[in-house]
């Protein structure tokens, strides 16, 4: 749905003799309310968006990484633990 199908729905609801100035044939709603033109995002809001959606990947993918790299080392030290015990029982 377009805006001038809903604007058209709103004014068909009123009874006739009872609709307001705004649903008359002759009103331009461009003229009052603006052309479409004038509610598009501004470019550089558009790149501010691009920009946050890429630093919660980054800072996502850099979590994860994290996580991977501390569970690693995480396994070498309890790896080296079991087998400092090892040694310690055979010798």
């Amino acid at each position: 749905m377009n805006g001038q199908a809903i604007f058209r729905a709103i004014c068909s609801s009123f009874k006739a003799g009872k609709s307001p100035v705004q649903c008359t044939e002759g009103y331009d709603m461009q003229s009052a309310v603006g052309h479409l033109s004038d509610f598009s995002a501004p470019q550089s809001l558009k790149q501010k968006n691009r920009m946050l959606k890429f630093c919660v990947v980054f800072i996502i993918i850099l979590n994860l990484t994290a996580f991977y790299l501390y569970r690693r080392y995480q396994r070498r030290a309890m790896k080296g633990q079991v087998q400092s015990q090892v040694q310690m029982h055979v010798a």
